[in-house]
C-alpha cells in the first residue's frame, strides 16, 4: 500500500480509472437491469430505461457532482467534535492539498450535501496537473484529471441507479419516470455519496462504506416503496433460473469487482484485496443459501444460488477494502442466511431481489463495524486505518455505521413519499405492466 500522495499525473491511473468506466458502464449496468427487473424487458422498457440514464447522466454533470464532491455547505472544521481518526484524513488531506490552497483553511467539511461550486462541472478540465488548473472542486486526487473523476463516479451513480429504475421503469411512465429519476438523484444519490466519498458527516465522524452500500440501501428501500405506494404491488415473476437472470447476475458480479475498487482510483494491492473479499462473500453467500434451502426443502435449485450471489455482493460493498477474508466468508455466508428469510416474508413474490440487495447492504454495513481490521493498511495514502470492535475494542465505527443506516432509511422512505405523491397526483401509473412482445 502506497503511504503519500503522488502529487503528479499517473498515466497508469488514469488507464485504470478508464477501465473502471468500461466495466461498469458494460457490465453491472445492464447486468443489473437484467437480474432485477420484475417483468421481461421489452422494447419500450429499453427505451425508457436508455432515456432516464441520459438524463440522469446530463444532471449528473449540471448538479450531481458539485452536489456530492464539493465542499459541504454552509460547514467549516470542528476539532472539538471530531474523531481522532477523522481528523487525522483531514490532515492528511489539507497536507496535500494542491488544488486549492486557500480552501485549505475554511474548507467545509461534515455537512449534508456539496455547497455546488461546480455547477455545470465548472472548472473541469483534461489537464492532470492541479496546480495549473483551478479545480473549484477539492479532491485527494491530485494525480487524475478531474474530469477522468467525475466520469468514473458518473458510471458508479448509473450502476446504482439501474437498481431503482429496474422496476420503476416497467411501472412509471416515461415522463414520470425520467422526473421521480432526477428526484431519486438529488435527494438520494446526491447526499448519500457526499456523506461517504466527499467527506460529509459520515465518513467525517469516522464511518467507513467504500463500495456504497448505503446508496444500494437507498436505492432498495427507495424503490419498493415506491412503487408498493403507488398501488402496483410485486406480483409473482418467472423463474428465477431463466438465461436471462444468470447471464445479468454473472455481469453484476464481474461489475461489482470494479464498483468495490473504484473509490481507490489508483493502481495499487488493494485492488486484488478488494477482489478476493468481493468474490468470497459472493460464492460464500451462494453456498449459504443453498445449504439452508436445502436443509429447509430439502431441494436446491438456481434460484436460491442467484439470491445468495445477490446477497454476498450487496453485503461485501461496504467492506471489501477493510476486511480480511476470513471476515469476507463470515459476512457473505451471514448474507447468504438472508434468502430463507425473505423467501418466507415475501413469498417469492418479484420485490425479493430488489429487497435483498437493501437488506444485505444494511448488514454488511454493521458487519463491518464488526469486523474491520488494519491487516490490509490505510484505506487512503497517509490516511486512518479502519478498524472495527474486534480489532479495536470501541464501538465507535459500528455506532457510526448504524447511524448511516438510520439517516439513508430515513431519507429514502422521504423520498419515496414524495415520489409516490408526484406519481398518484399527476396520474403517471403505466395502464398495464410492461409484456411486450419483441
Amino acid at each position: 500500500m502506497p503511504t503519500e500522495w503522488v502529487s503528479e499525473f499517473q498515466p497508469a491511473d488514469l488507464i485504470w480509472v478508464c477501465l473502471n468506466i468500461v466495466v461498469i458502464s458494460a457490465l453491472y449496468v445492464p447486468g443489473m437491469l437484467a437480474a432485477s427487473t420484475a417483468d421481461p424487458p421489452g422494447r419500450n422498457f429499453v427505451f425508457r430505461t436508455a432515456l432516464a440514464v441520459g438524463v440522469l447522466c446530463v444532471g449528473w454533470c449540471l448538479f450531481g457532482y458539485t452536489l456530492a464532491f464539493s465542499p459541504s455547505a454552509g460547514t467549516v472544521p470542528n476539532t472539538s467534535t471530531t474523531s481522532e481518526s477523522a481528523m487525522k484524513d483531514m490532515q492528511a488531506m489539507m497536507e496535500f492539498e494542491h488544488a486549492r490552497p486557500d480552501l485549505t483553511r475554511d474548507m467545509g467539511k461534515g455537512g449534508l450535501i456539496g455547497n455546488g461550486d461546480a455547477v455545470g462541472m465548472l472548472g473541469t478540465g483534461p489537464s492532470g496537473d492541479n496546480e495549473v488548473v483551478n479545480y473549484p472542486v477539492r479532491l485527494p486526487y491530485p494525480h487524475l484529471p478531474q474530469s477522468s473523476v467525475a466520469i468514473c463516479h458518473m458510471s458508479i451513480m448509473i450502476a446504482f441507479a439501474s437498481l431503482w429504475l429496474s422496476n420503476a421503469a416497467s411501472r412509471f411512465g416515461t415522463s414520470h419516470l425520467v422526473i421521480c429519476s432526477l428526484l431519486w438523484q438529488l435527494i438520494v444519490y446526491c447526499p448519500v455519496a457526499h456523506w461517504i466519498w466527499g467527506n460529509g458527516w459520515f465518513s467525517h465522524s469516522g464511518g467507513w462504506d467504500g463500495g456504497g452500500a448505503l446508496i444500494l440501501l437507498g436505492a432498495s428501500l427507495s424503490c419498493v416503496a415506491a412503487c408498493s405506494l403507488t398501488g402496483r404491488r410485486f406480483d409473482a415473476e418467472e423463474s428465477f433460473g431463466c438465461t436471462r437472470r444468470i447471464v445479468g447476475m454473472t455481469c453484476c458480479v464481474l461489475g461489482a469487482l470494479f464498483v468495490n475498487a473504484a473509490y481507490s482510483l489508483s493502481i495499487s494491492p488493494l485492488i486484488t484485496i478488494i477482489w478476493m473479499n468481493t468474490l468470497v462473500s459472493v460464492a460464500s453467500g451462494a453456498l449459504v443459501s443453498v445449504f439452508m434451502k436445502q436443509r429447509l426443502t430439502g431441494t436446491s435449485d438456481l434460484e436460491s444460488m442467484i439470491l445468495g450471489m445477490v446477497s454476498g455482493m450487496a453485503a461485501i460493498a461496504s467492506g471489501a477494502g477493510v476486511l480480511s477474508v476470513q471476515a469476507a466468508f463470515i459476512v457473505g455466508g451471514v448474507a447468504g442466511g438472508l434468502v430463507p428469510l425473505t423467501s418466507i416474508l415475501l413469498h417469492r413474490n418479484a420485490s425479493q431481489m430488489v429487497v435483498l440487495f437493501g437488506v444485505a447492504a444494511a448488514v454488511g454495513m454493521l458487519l463491518t463495524g464488526v469486523f474491520a481490521s488494519s491487516i490490509n493498511g490505510p484505506v487512503q495514502p497517509g490516511g486512518r486505518l479502519v478498524t472495527g470492535w474486534i480489532e479495536s475494542g470501541n464501538f465507535e465505527l459500528l455506532l457510526m455505521q448504524a447511524k448511516g443506516i438510520g439517516a439513508t432509511v430515513l431519507l429514502s422512505l422521504v423520498t419515496a413519499f414524495l415520489i409516490s405523491g408526484l406519481v398518484l397526483l399527476t396520474g403517471g401509473m403505466k395502464a398495464v405492466p410492461e409484456c411486450q412482445p419483441e
